[in-house]
């Protein structure tokens, strides 16, 4: 396993010998905060981590853990739409996006 491999995996939810996914997101923000991004916020944890683990290597040459956050509130018109992502129509499937900022969004991620 090569060392970019590596330094990826130590950010995967815990899983069992079928690779399913053993803790809730709780669990996991928990270990996280605890063990290798304490300047992570629930959040970003839960939404960027949690929820698309297996989608982390792209940005992983920044190094995660020197990132640090500040909650800010923006007007609506400042943020970006579907301009911000490699595809467009990624934000056709944000069906639940309400539900999770409301944080009604319960069960363990679909396997990648």
């Amino acid at each position: 396993m090569s060392e970019r491999d590596e330094y990826i995996r130590k950010f995967d939810p815990y899983r069992d010998e079928d690779g399913q996914v053993l803790e809730t997101s709780e669990m996991y923000v928990k270990r996280m905060q605890t063990e290798h991004l304490p300047h992570w916020p629930e959040e970003v944890l839960t939404e960027w981590f949690y929820w698309h683990q297996g989608h982390l290597e792209k940005y992983a040459f920044l190094r995660y853990e020197t990132f640090h956050f500040e909650q800010q509130t923006w007007p609506l018109a400042w943020i970006p739409g579907r301009e911000a992502f490699d595809r467009g129509d990624f934000c056709d499937k944000f069906s639940n996006i309400q539900l999770r900022a409301e944080k009604k969004m319960t069960g363990l991620p679909i396997t990648c």
